[in-house]
């Protein structure tokens, strides 16, 4: 008995002893030595965006090199900081904005081919979508990719199909693009909806003469929502009734024991687990309600921060006549942003939300590539700011009047070195009548070209005559958000760097002038930057001398 009795606490000993092993071994898989090591990831290193070029952090006066010659007093010298970032080489060209017209006009394609309205004889409409639910294993799995695994009840959506057979030139399908209005998505709050068609014929009687069948440029939407960070950041603020009553020592703090009912959430509230207040909505909800007027809506989640635009992304060609009366211009506007002739020469008439609806595609384009690579996102795409605009015209070289660094427009030989009008009546003296191929003369110090002249360049930034008073000095940006009912003043935003029409003044590095948001011009266009992620891009993947 004693030997079975033996035998048994043995067994139940060798039993508890694997189960603390097991225990002991898993947790030390989790815990490892108990040490706090850090999230080991896989290694990230910065690749160099096709076509942009690295600006390096620093500081540099901001301002007026020179006098101010028409007495503007729009700016006054002013030490800031950058961070490092990357910029386009050139200015967007025609080749890629087409790109961008393109896509949109592609996009609008399958949706109308996808939809329930579209009649097809030789194609199958699911050759123009992917019903998720019936998807392939591979296209399930880049969901399961792209979602981590989260499940947002998407079986009934049509995604659609990029690969599938989009031939302009087959007759049934451009029939289809012809007769089938474009569908109509409403924004996630409703909205104001527009229908047309995608391709149009003109009149029976005109058809002998045109002879083609035209794509429809006034139904090219480009449709996004964006993150409003502005009010997302906005802590607190002030009740109606109290707002003549405050206590600047109350503005100062966010002790909540200190402000006297003056203020409401306007955040998120840890304490409570809960949102609090509400956020003006970018979007106009009612084609007959004045822009001024907008839903003050209530925060319930993160997700109401969402603003929804809907950008005629189609550039106006008009423009060249528009801009010039008694001038012959209507070769520019049939044939510049079409012909291959003009492929790179800069896009112009985009006008500033235009130019920003490009920024956003960019980066949808690159992060849409990421996804399918299972790569980390990179900063979005934008308009530059004016202080990063100028800093990175000045090319390192502090206080030159020019990007080139001289007091001078021509070379030591006498040649003009940039495409402005150098004298009354005379845009030919530098080489160019209008606008010229981009990086026609030499870039500045740091490889960037038509920083003067060619076309001026839309920035970011709203204007505001005494913005370098109160801007800050790290990374300085003055934004606001125009409705198109606002007063003219508050449309306006900062153009920089003159144009093939601009005497030399507007070519200075600190020269800066507007343009309003709305407004399409034959002399302004635009270029991309991106803030780089880390702090130079010689540091490699770590600078640190621990890790």
């Amino acid at each position: 008995m004693s030997h079975k009795y033996n035998n048994s606490n043995m067994r139940k000993s060798l039993i508890i002893i694997a189960v603390l092993a097991l225990f002991i071994t898993a947790c030390g898989g989790y815990y490892g030595s108990g040490d706090l090591v850090g999230v080991q990831r896989k290694a990230w290193y910065t690749p160099d965006p096709y076509g942009m070029l690295f600006i390096p952090p620093g500081s540099y006066q901001m301002g007026p090199s020179d006098q101010d010659v028409p007495n503007a007093m729009t700016a006054q010298a002013k030490t800031v900081t950058i961070q490092g970032f990357w910029m386009d080489e050139t200015e967007i060209t025609n080749s890629e904005y087409r790109q961008f017209v393109y896509w949109v006009r592609d996009s609008l394609a399958l949706t109308v081919l996808a939809s329930d309205n579209a009649d097809f004889t030789n194609y199958e409409a699911n050759q123009f979508y992917i019903d998720f639910a019936n998807a392939g294993d591979d296209v399930q799995d880049f969901f399961d990719v792209s979602l981590n695994g989260y499940d947002p009840d998407i079986d009934g959506f049509k995604f659609l199909n990029w690969r599938g057979p989009l031939d302009y030139a087959e007759l049934e399908l451009k029939n289809n693009l012809m007769s089938v209005d474009i569908p109509v998505h409403q924004s996630i709050r409703g909205g104001y909806k527009l229908q047309s068609k995608l391709y149009i014929a003109p009149p029976k009687n005109a058809y002998h003469y045109f002879q083609q069948v035209d794509l429809n440029t006034d139904a090219l939407y480009y449709e996004y929502y964006w993150v409003d960070l502005k009010q997302a950041a906005v802590k607190h603020s002030y009740r109606e009734e109290q707002k003549n009553k405050i206590n600047q020592d109350v503005v100062r703090t966010f002790d909540r024991e200190k402000d006297h009912g003056l203020r409401v959430g306007h955040h998120f509230n840890p304490e409570t687990g809960q949102y609090e207040g509400s956020i003006k909505d970018r979007e106009k909800l009612d084609k007959n309600r004045p822009w001024d007027d907008f839903e003050d809506r209530t925060i319930k989640g993160r997700y109401d921060y969402l603003m929804h635009e809907k950008v005629h992304i189609y550039p106006d060609t008009l423009c060249w006549m528009t801009d010039y009366t008694y001038s012959y211009n209507e070769p520019m506007t049939k044939m510049y942003f079409w012909h291959p002739a003009y492929d790179y020469y800069p896009v112009v008439g985009v006008n500033w939300k235009q130019a920003s609806a490009f920024s956003v595609w960019r980066s949808h384009l690159k992060r849409a590539y990421q996804r399918e690579t299972g790569d980390y996102y990179l900063n979005d795409y934008r308009l530059p700011t004016e202080s990063e605009w100028e800093y990175a015209s000045r090319g390192g070289l502090d206080l030159s009047m020019y990007p080139w660094g001289g007091l001078y427009t021509r070379n030591n030989v006498g040649c003009f070195i940039a495409n402005f009008k150098p004298n009354r009546g005379d845009y030919y003296g530098d080489g160019g009548t209008q606008t010229l191929m981009v990086a026609t003369f030499d870039p500045n110090e740091w490889g960037l070209y038509d920083m003067a002249g060619n076309v001026a360049e839309w920035t970011n930034n709203a204007f505001d005559e005494s913005a370098y008073s109160f801007t800050h000095d790290l990374n300085p940006d003055y934004e606001y958000y125009a409705h198109p009912d606002d007063p003219p003043a508050l449309k306006k935003k900062v153009i920089r760097g003159g144009s093939w029409k601009d005497v030399s003044y507007y070519m200075q590095n600190g020269t800066r002038t507007f343009e309003f948001q709305d407004s399409a011009k034959s002399y302004i266009g635009f270029r991309n930057v991106r803030t780089y992620l880390g702090r130079h891009r010689e540091d490699g993947t770590s600078y640190s001398q621990v890790y």
